[in-house]
């Protein structure tokens, strides 16, 4: 069974503290789509006749659960908090702001990005561990389009292995980052969309 999940990052706030240091917080939206293999609608269709039902009424039946089951959405949201300066980004997951129709349990609380690498919170005299996640660099080409994103022009950048679409303000700083591994780009990252064989999770204001 294959599941995709959409997840959608919404930029509500974007506050200059000093020259140097930026506070924001997204809304993580997710909601999560079920692909069913056709065999379970048979499946259906047999159970309905095991208790009774005949002919159309157990297609019929079994249809109606099949389609409502493929039609369900399951969603969570949540605010992620950044606080982004030129040396690193902090990354917080505020559990207490999660609701929804399901409950995405997500290893860490929080998450560092620093020189280009991510790395999980833990317990050590920094809050995070040494050793960076294992994260592919992905290599970005800008596409020709832009979009206004906070009043602010933002091009857009696909990266080459078709996975990753980003806009970036250029006139922002590039440590402002929700958490992506974007390689040789310059500007603040304000809309992504990411795209893995199970997941596409989105950002944008």
């Amino acid at each position: 069974m294959r599941k995709l999940l959409f997840i959608l990052f919404t930029l509500m706030t974007l506050r200059s503290f000093s020259q140097k240091e930026f506070h924001l917080v997204y809304l993580d939206s997710t909601t999560q789509s079920i692909t069913l293999p056709d065999s379970l609608s048979i499946s259906f269709v047999q159970f309905f006749q095991s208790q009774g039902a005949q002919g159309n009424v157990a297609d019929s039946l079994a249809k109606s659960m099949f389609s409502q089951l493929v039609n369900k959405k399951y969603y969570q949201i949540q605010e992620r908090q950044i606080r982004a300066n030129n040396k690193l980004v902090v990354i917080v997951f505020d559990r207490f702001t999660k609701e929804g129709s399901m409950d995405i349990q997500s290893q860490d609380d929080s998450l560092l990005l620093k020189n280009e690498e991510l790395y999980e919170d833990a317990p050590t005299e920094t809050g995070f561990s040494k050793t960076p996640l294992s994260t592919a660099k992905k290599e970005f080409s800008f596409v020709g389009n832009t979009r206004i994103i906070l009043k602010h022009i933002c091009k857009e950048y696909f990266s080459t292995d078709s996975t990753c679409r980003i806009w970036i303000a250029e006139d922002l700083p590039f440590y402002i980052n929700p958490g992506i591994i974007t390689g040789k780009t310059n500007g603040a990252i304000l809309a992504f969309e990411l795209k893995t064989e199970s997941f596409l999770q989105k950002a944008k204001p």
